[in-house]
């Protein structure tokens, strides 16, 4: 994930993406790390909280 997140930055300082598309995807990698760090203590939760739980992250994701 570093590594996409540094290539975003490259392509915005190289002028090959714009501001809005920069910003853009800077925003699904943030929310895409929150979400993966969140999956992981997830997984260790009992039913039926680990459900709950999933079903919250989903809709905070979309």
């Amino acid at each position: 994930m570093l590594l996409s997140i540094w290539l975003n930055e490259l392509k915005f300082e190289a002028g090959l993406v714009g501001r809005s598309t920069h910003d853009g995807v800077a925003s699904r990698f943030n929310m895409a790390q929150m979400a993966l760090s969140q999956l992981d203590a997830i997984q260790l939760l009992d039913e039926p909280e680990r459900s709950k739980t999933l079903c919250d992250l989903a809709n905070k994701v979309n």
